[in-house]
């Protein structure tokens, strides 16, 4: 399960990532509702706030890969929604986790999927990148010298 939580909490940590280049590209707008989901740990709603930046970024993006993203995302967020089941053996109210957990996971396949879904995030991330480097020169050019 260590495994399993890393490659979550990886996940947890590229969409807050891309949360904050979209914030800085002016493609959404920081709101109460948006600190609150930044301060959890809920994986699908991160994910709906990062699909408004990749859509809004790039409206022509291949909604095939946005569907399979979401999918890795929700079944994901399924197995652990609090971002505590794979990290700690029971809950705060003392329930064990692993009650909830596959018997068995596939590492290869694990590491497969999460492999695809970052992949097309470090893409998304690397668009947003330049986009902040372009605006960034053009700004210094306006400003002069």
């Amino acid at each position: 399960m260590p495994i399993a939580y890393l490659y979550r909490h990886c996940l947890e940590l590229k969409m807050k990532h891309l949360i904050r280049l979209g914030k800085r590209l002016d493609l959404i707008e920081e709101d109460e509702r948006l600190r609150r989901t930044f301060r959890k740990h809920h994986l699908y709603s991160l994910w709906n706030t990062v699909k408004t930046v990749i859509t809004q970024f790039d409206p022509d993006c291949p909604i095939e890969d946005l569907k399979a993203a979401e999918k890795i995302v929700q079944e994901i967020h399924n197995i652990d929604r609090s971002g505590q089941s794979l990290r700690y053996s029971a809950d705060t109210s003392g329930r064990a986790t692993v009650d909830q957990l596959p018997e068995s996971v596939d590492l290869r396949h694990l590491r497969d999927v999460f492999e695809a879904i970052f992949n097309f995030l470090d893409g998304c991330e690397c668009g947003l990148d330049h986009a902040l480097e372009v605006s960034g020169e053009m700004w210094a050019d306006y400003m002069g010298p």
